[in-house]
This record gives C-alpha cells, structure tokens and sequence, in this order.
C-alpha cells in the first residue's frame, strides 16, 4: 500500500469517527428530549461512543466492541423502523453511520482476539443496569419484555435474551478473523 492510499484511509477513519459521533450526539439530544435521560443507557450509545473514539484514537478492542454490538443492534432498529414504524432521521443517522464507518474501520483497525470476554460482561451490564434504573414501559435494551415488532419471533423474553446470547457469542467470536480477512495489506499479521 502507497503512503498516499495509507493516509488516505487514515483520514477516512478519522472522518468516520468524527461522524459517528456527531450522529451519537444529534439522536442523543433527541433521545433526551423524547424519552429522558434513561434513554441514554441503550447499548447503542455506547457502541457508537466506543466505535467513534475507537476510530479516532485507532483502537481495535474499542472499534471491534463499538462494531459488534452496533451489528447485532442494526436488525433489530431496522425491524423497529419497518413495522413498527418507529422512524426519525436522527435515528436512521445514527444507526446507519455507525454500521458503515464501522465496516470501513475493519480495513483500517485490527480487532484483537479475545473481545467477547469484554463486549459480553459490558452489555449484560447495561442489560442489567436498564433494568434496575429504568422505567419499564421504556423496555431500553429489551430489558422488560420482547421489543415490539419481535412478538411473531419470540413468544416471551427468555427466548429473546437466548438468541441474543447466540448473536453476542457468534458476532464477537467471528469479528477479530472478519477484521483480519478485510483488512488492507499493510494492516495484516
């Protein structure tokens, strides 16, 4: 790889991270507005904050926790915005960026082995702080009942939190040799 193309790609990845987080920031604000400041406690914040800084500062323990949950969040926004019909700009903004400066970051970042035993334990975190923290009828993180729009999937939470672990274990297992496989030449072991 050039030196030319290797900074081009780096100012990509800085321009992606400055994106993602001004998107993180925009639905926030509309976030707090709408629902409170529980709404905050979604795992998505946290995964567009960790793949936005880790885009910015060039660290793949950062940019493979941030991605991978962003991935597994990704569906279930889009199932959300398509039947149930909950749908902003702000929203599709911060979901979108996200997935795509995060697939551009995989060539730029490698993700190091061993993330799971880092993504896991943090979103049953927020799992469980949702939880304890917040009003039910918010349901942040699916942490009360099945999401709407999910109900024809799964007839109560135990299935959904079971397919849940599945996504987490297979996303954050596979991720590290995906950001091996797309990575650019000068970025490989």
């Amino acid at each position: 790889m050039s030196e030319r193309e290797a900074e081009r790609n780096r100012v990509s990845r800085l321009v992606g991270g400055v994106a993602v987080l001004a998107a993180t920031g925009w639905q926030g604000v509309q976030t707090v507005c709408s629902v409170g400041p529980d709404g905050l406690l979604a795992l998505c914040y946290l995964a567009n904050l960790l793949l936005g800084a880790g885009m910015l500062c060039g660290s793949g323990l950062c940019v493979g926790v941030g991605f991978g949950w962003v991935l597994i969040a990704w569906p279930l926004w889009l199932v959300d915005t398509l039947v149930v019909r909950h749908f902003s700009v702000s929203c599709a903004m911060f979901h979108t960026v996200g997935l795509i400066a995060g697939l551009s970051a995989l060539r730029e970042v490698r993700v190091p082995r061993g993330i799971a035993w880092v993504a896991i334990p943090t979103g049953l975190a927020f799992f469980l702080l949702a939880r304890w923290l917040t009003d039910p009828s918010l349901n942040i993180n699916a942490a009360f009942h099945v999401q709407p729009g999910w109900n024809w999937a799964f007839p109560g939470l135990p299935e959904s939190l079971g397919v849940q672990a599945v996504a987490y274990t297979l996303v954050f297992w596979y991720l590290p040799s995906l950001s091996r496989r797309v990575a650019a030449p000068r970025n490989r072991p």
